[in-house]
């Protein structure tokens, strides 16, 4: 990808929070792995279930061209593009779901955490790799590698692979290929043409998601035929015998 210095650990807290206090001396590229995380963080303060059978690093990038810095957004986009991408590598199916979980069967196998801070990005990253079980809050819509094909993955093996596919990605990020990285996320989404339920800081939104934007947003057809640009939520499909009450 570029130099990267690589800080490896038995057990963290969180990648992402170590990864913010090297920030100013890291040069691009630097990678932080934790064999286990204790502190593994999601989005919007949620934990991550982060054991040992499972790959969580994180990689410090510093795209600091004012055009690329109000695209920030787009990069946990690009790192779901390159996660899919690896798995096939592996001979799996994966898709994405804005914006940032990676599915298998409709199941979550890999989530993204994208941090914002003075001009660089921290992106982290979590596969379920080899977990067998998962607790009980989340077992009916958790999976991993190991689950769905029946074997375990060699970590280094797959960690090579998935940094492999980021720096492809972040390549043509930077040399303003955007278009072509969203038509590539959208031959990966889950949600593409489909009646999703978002549910935003203001409320639940209901409609059919139509495309995102060049800046990552979703763009969620309403009932009313109006569009409603989502910077930020959480998205789920709408199964017909599981209706979803809509707000706005």
């Amino acid at each position: 990808m570029m130099e990267r210095k690589v800080y490896r650990f038995k057990e963290l807290a969180s990648t992402n929070e170590f990864a913010k206090g090297i920030l100013k001396e890291s040069p691009e590229g630097t990678l932080i792995i934790a064999d286990k995380q204790t502190n593994g963080k999601g989005r919007f303060g949620k934990s991550w279930y982060s054991p040992e059978e499972g790959l969580w690093f994180s990689v410090i990038l510093k795209p600091n061209n004012t055009l690329h810095s109000a695209r920030y957004q787009l990069l946990p986009l690009l790192a779901g593009v390159a996660v899919c991408e690896a798995m096939l590598g592996l001979g799996v199916r994966a898709k994405v779901k804005w914006p940032n979980d990676i599915l298998i069967n409709g199941k979550k196998v890999a989530g993204i955490l994208s941090e914002f801070v003075d001009g660089t990005v921290i992106l982290g990253m979590g596969i379920n790799l080899n977990i067998k079980e998962f607790p009980e809050e989340i077992k009916d819509t958790a999976t991993s590698l190991l689950l769905e094909k029946g074997k375990a993955f060699d970590k280094d093996i797959v960690l090579k692979l998935v940094l492999k596919k980021i720096e492809e990605k972040y390549k043509l990020f930077k040399a303003s290929g955007l278009d072509k990285l969203l038509q590539e996320w959208r031959s990966y989404s889950d949600t593409f043409g489909k009646r999703v339920a978002v549910n935003t800081p203001t409320g639940v939104l209901q409609g059919e998601m139509i495309d995102i934007d060049s800046d990552g947003a979703l763009l969620l057809k309403l009932p009313s035929g109006n569009t409603e640009k989502i910077f930020a939520g959480e998205c789920s499909l709408i199964h017909i015998n599981k209706p979803q009450r809509t707000q706005r």
